[in-house]
């Protein structure tokens, strides 16, 4: 018995192409060489014709410094959604600066390794260094060096204990405390919500 391919509807070179639903979606857009300037606005200006097209939603950023999100804003005047960058109790360089050049623009700041890849957890608190076979993901061993940069792992576990006292008084994991103090400084990512019409 023989199967017939199966074949591709025909259509009529006249009849129009059914035209794809708009994209509702946010790009996030990273650069690596801040030196090619002209290049980095040339592709932002055709980012914004994509969006005014209807293919993007909202224009963002993945890792950019503070001072190029200010150009980008301020001299561009290109509406930026959101900057992603690394935040932590570990990490708190945003606080610095981009997260109040951010807050008195309208970009919101996405946050990434808040958990530290796992190390911020109940899991290791009053446990020693990981070491070898301990940090078996990228993440652990990222931020394992991280910590180490940071005060090293007898600090780390100060940190995690005092973390593990605030959880205990609240009902909830030290992962979730660390969640909590990125919220509570009012940088993380929300999406936007929507205006009530006037009357």
């Amino acid at each position: 018995m023989r199967f017939a391919a199966a074949r591709a509807p025909q259509r009529n070179s006249l009849t129009p192409p059914t035209p794809s639903p708009p994209v509702n979606a946010r790009l996030q857009f990273h650069w690596w060489d801040y030196g090619l300037r002209s290049e980095l606005e040339a592709t932002l200006r055709g980012l914004q014709r994509l969006q005014a097209a209807g293919k993007i939603r909202e224009l963002a950023l993945t890792n950019f410094d503070t001072p190029h999100v200010v150009w980008m804003v301020d001299e561009l005047k290109i509406p930026l959604a959101s900057n992603q960058v690394q935040f932590s109790l570990v990490d708190q360089r945003p606080l610095r600066a981009m997260a109040p050049a951010c807050a008195a623009r309208g970009v919101q700041l996405l946050c990434y390794g808040t958990l530290l890849g796992g190390l911020l957890s109940a899991a290791w608190v009053g446990r020693g260094e990981p070491s070898g076979a301990e940090l078996a993901t990228p993440s652990l061993r990222k931020y394992s060096q991280m910590v180490r940069a940071w005060g090293g792992w007898p600090l780390f576990q100060e940190l995690l204990q005092a973390c593990a006292r605030v959880g205990a008084r609240h009902g909830v994991s030290v992962s979730v405390v660390g969640l909590a103090w990125v919220r509570f400084l009012r940088v993380a990512a929300r999406r936007p919500q929507k205006q009530a019409r006037p009357k």
